[in-house]
């Protein structure tokens, strides 16, 4: 699960650094609203940080394989049922400090 969160982030960054290539090269042909490198280069940084971080949040929230039934029947046991025909499923628990950074960007 976090593989595929981790390719859903790096695609829609990607995207993000294709704007930015786009806007540099038409900023360099008009010489308006240039961005200097070195606040290109701290995007990107900036961009790759939040990809591991936020890959690192959702390993630390999900809970293990065989800890998904017994987390089923304690709290949910009317959707066992359900949960049994699956072959592959995940369970993400957020706790305060998953909601603190979601909400607030971080902190304790």
């Amino acid at each position: 699960m976090c593989i595929l969160i981790a390719c859903l982030i790096f695609q829609i960054e990607s995207m993000i650094f294709c704007f930015i290539q786009k806007h540099q090269g038409i900023s360099k042909t008009l010489q308006k609203f240039t961005m200097p490198n070195s606040l290109v280069g701290l995007l990107i940084t900036v961009f790759a940080l939040y990809t591991f971080a936020v890959v690192c949040l959702y390993y630390r929230n999900c809970l293990a394989q065989d800890e998904n039934m017994a987390y089923l029947k304690k709290n949910f046991p009317e959707y066992i049922s359900g949960f049994q025909s699956l072959p592959n499923f995940t369970i993400c628990e957020a706790d305060r400090y998953f909601m603190n950074v979601v909400i607030c960007g971080g902190g304790p």
